[in-house]
């Protein structure tokens, strides 16, 4: 717990933070967005955002995984309510595309913004991150084979899959009008290889 802050505090600032942080992300992007901004938007002192976080990189980590974290939570209610079949999958992951978690997500891993980040955070930390995603990725896996699916791919090669799906999400605007239509080819080939 940062030093001078009750319980109740810290969870209030943290959570002032983060809110902020994610407003940030779509009006200024993480190099623009300042710690004074920040400790203005939270009522603390510089000083005391450190106590907080090592860095404002950090805390866009943490924001980032937070959304992911959501995002996940959102994919698995989803998936455990529909028949599990190509076309039922493709849907949720549509659906997802087009929430408001993702698109921060999409906007905070857009190439120069994640570099940035990770540039300036604990490897550790980042190493951590991956770890969790293969073992969601293991436990995504085991879900749909549990109900009737086999899925014929590894959890590395469907999270390149998945990085390279959102490349093409966050880059959409390069490739207009075709988008849409070069998503949902991307999705089935996705599909296709990771189901047959």
């Amino acid at each position: 717990m940062p030093r001078g802050f009750t319980n109740n505090q810290t969870q209030i600032i943290k959570q002032k933070l983060i809110d902020f942080a994610i407003s940030m992300i779509q009006e200024s992007g993480v190099r623009k967005t300042t710690i004074e901004r920040l400790t203005r938007a939270a009522n603390i002192s510089t000083g005391a955002f450190y106590h907080f976080y090592p860095s404002k990189e950090a805390l866009f980590f943490n924001v980032y995984e937070i959304l992911e974290e959501q995002v996940k939570i959102q994919f698995l209610d989803q998936i455990t309510s529909i028949s599990i079949n190509p076309k039922e999958i493709k849907g949720v992951i549509l659906s997802l595309l087009d929430s408001e978690n993702m698109r921060n997500l999409l906007t905070l891993i857009r190439k120069d913004e994640l570099e940035y980040i990770l540039m300036n955070i604990d490897p550790s930390v980042v190493q951590k991150h991956l770890n969790d995603d293969r073992l969601f990725m293991n436990k995504l896996i085991d879900l749909i084979s549990a109900r009737g699916l086999y899925v014929s791919l590894n959890a590395d090669l469907i999270l390149s899959y998945l990085q390279a799906l959102f490349t093409l999400c966050y880059e959409k605007d390069h490739y207009y009008p075709y988008s849409d239509r070069i998503i949902s080819s991307f999705l089935d080939t996705m599909l296709n290889d990771l189901l047959s």
